[in-house]
């Protein structure tokens, strides 16, 4: 189980311990720390301290979640630098943005090239640090279609942008396993869940389809990151972890 790991932010309401607690007691080697409550942009003592932790109790950082938007209109970004500066402090080799604050339908060619050039410079500063910037393909974002993502990585072309997959629980199967198909080359990590629309189900009511999907990702991610239980309970991890090692 090396290449499982939790997102901090399914269970924003426990403790930094209790997050690492939980990794440890449910064999799970990596975490991806949320930047907006676990571990605060800037909070180079909390993420030095975090890393210690994980440290002695055998896990890794595998993501900084950092929520930083690319071309914001209306969210107040933290320094890019400082977001940098904390992934450092933990030892994490990605962060995780999002990009734009409108979907790819109401993004212009103006905005799309705004956002390349500023990855491109934000890629610029991680790369100091050894660190790969990561656009989440998430509804809602530029990157909420597969086509779209595989340009935007086509247009920076930098070899520290990369991209998250995770199915997109409003699109059908066949555009999933499209999107696997296009992006792979990009993928690094994989937020794995499954959600019909807004509803948060167990990996055991997707199990055909998740076969599917590891099926086509092969080799391709670092790691599959365990996002949301179906009813947000902790107690609800381990037999997640059972379902999903059940598949391969």
């Amino acid at each position: 189980m090396d290449n499982l790991g939790l997102v901090s932010i399914s269970f924003r309401n426990l403790s930094i311990e209790e997050i690492i607690n939980l990794c440890r007691k449910n064999g799970l080697k990596n975490i991806e720390w949320g930047g907006d409550v676990h571990v605060p942009h800037g909070d180079i003592e909390t993420a030095k301290a975090v890393f210690e932790e994980c440290e002695q109790a055998g896990i890794k950082t595998a993501a900084y979640g950092s929520y930083y938007r690319v071309c914001p209109k209306k969210t107040v970004n933290p320094k890019w630098s400082a977001v940098v500066d904390t992934a450092a402090a933990l030892h994490a080799t990605v962060i995780r943005v999002w990009i734009c604050e409108q979907g790819s339908a109401e993004t212009d060619e103006k905005e799309f090239n705004a956002a390349v050039e500023e990855l491109k410079e934000m890629c610029g500063i991680a790369a100091k640090k050894g660190i790969i910037v990561c656009a989440e393909c998430h509804p809602f974002t530029l990157t909420d279609d597969y086509v779209y993502s595989v340009r935007l990585a086509k247009a920076v072309n930098l070899p520290n942008f990369k991209l998250y997959w995770q199915p997109n629980q409003f699109k059908d199967l066949q555009y999933n396993l499209s999107s696997i198909d296009a992006m792979k080359e990009y993928i690094i990590n994989v937020h794995t869940f499954y959600w019909e629309e807004n509803k948060k189900l167990s990996l055991s009511e997707g199990r055909e389809i998740w076969q599917m999907y590891l099926k086509r990702l092969g080799n391709t991610p670092k790691c599959f990151l365990f996002e949301f239980m179906p009813n947000d309970s902790p107690e609800e991890l381990p037999e997640e972890i059972k379902i999903f090692n059940s598949f391969n």
